[in-house]
């Protein structure tokens, strides 16, 4: 059975990118474009893995995954965070946001598509 993955990011090249790229691996993929739809989807479905951004509108992605975390049912829900604005080393924010990894934009798919595959496996 394919493992599904929801999608989050604001901009429509990032999700077209990540769509395609995902969706030749057969994964099941699904999108969202701000957190606030990001977590009315994860509530109503089951996916295995988090592609996270973290500036997005109405909720940002920092806020997205402190709910998640906070959940008993999503705490272990993997979540890979991806995002061109970094304040912080991807270590530390892995450690702080307790995600599975961070990718920074633009980011190199083939890594990415294997650290999915390595979390999925």
């Amino acid at each position: 059975m394919p493992k599904t993955i929801l999608v989050v990011d604001d901009e429509p090249d990032m999700l077209k990118i990540c769509q395609y790229r995902l969706k030749k691996t057969s994964y099941n993929i699904d999108t969202a474009i701000d957190g606030q739809d990001a977590l009315n989807k994860i509530k109503a479905n089951n996916y295995d893995l988090i592609l996270l951004d973290l500036r997005l509108p109405l909720i940002d992605g920092y806020e997205v995954c402190r709910i998640l975390k906070q959940d008993e049912k999503y705490k272990n829900l993997p979540i890979i965070i991806m995002t061109a604005f970094v304040m912080q080393q991807p270590q530390d924010m892995i450690k702080e946001m307790q995600v599975s990894d961070v990718f920074i934009k633009p980011m190199d798919m083939a890594k990415l598509l294997e650290r999915i595959q390595q979390i999925l496996n």
